[in-house]
């Protein structure tokens, strides 16, 4: 019986034999360095010499000018580009546009006095409005309540004295003194009272 039939690619081949033609050997990949064609400035301008600094300055100060020209060139075209689109709607249009701008501020609107009557009803200070966020009446209020709890628990003491303060380690504050008109220094000729 003859041997049987293999293909070369899928046999291992021995140490010292060469591998088939059509393999050709794997040269590692590296990239080929790029000679830069202008040496790029250094990105570190801290310790570059004050002419390198002159250039750059220069160099950006002519690509502003150069966007600012850009820009006024465009202006015009992007008025006109609008001037033409507001020409090409109908009436209905502009007057649905409107509709919808002036709902949007009437709601706008509606929030601000729903948070304005719920921080009132807390006691929260125009300054902490933004912390009521928005949503639902019942978030807000719920907001609202952790708020003023805080806040209130958070209030700095005063230094301004209470007029009736007792102290807290005395018991008992002492009598006020009775400063009335003793009973006995009345004189006869006025009647009892």
């Amino acid at each position: 019986m003859s041997a049987p039939i293999t293909d070369p690619a899928a046999t291992p081949s021995p140490e010292g034999t060469e591998p088939p033609a059509d393999q050709a050997p794997q040269a590692p990949e590296t990239p080929s360095p790029a000679a830069p064609a202008e040496p790029e400035p250094s990105r570190s301008l801290d310790d570059a010499s004050p002419e390198v600094l002159r250039a750059e300055v220069a160099k950006l100060r002519k690509e502003s000018a150069g966007w600012r020209t850009k820009y006024q060139d465009a202006k015009p075209l992007a008025e006109a580009q609008r001037a033409a689109q507001e020409a090409d709607k109908t009436d209905l249009q502009r007057q649905t546009e409107r509709a919808e701008a002036l709902e949007r501020e009437l709601a706008d609107l509606r929030a601000q006095k729903q948070i304005a009557e719920i921080a009132n009803t807390y006691g929260i200070e125009p300054d902490d409005y933004d912390f009521l966020g928005s949503g639902t009446r019942e978030e807000l209020e719920a907001r609202a309540k952790r708020l003023a709890a805080r806040s209130a628990s958070a209030r700095p003491p005063t230094d301004r004295p209470v007029e009736s303060l007792k102290p807290g380690a005395s018991p008992e504050s002492p009598a006020p003194a009775d400063d009335s008109y003793p009973a006995a220094w009345r004189p006869n000729h006025l009647p009892n009272q």
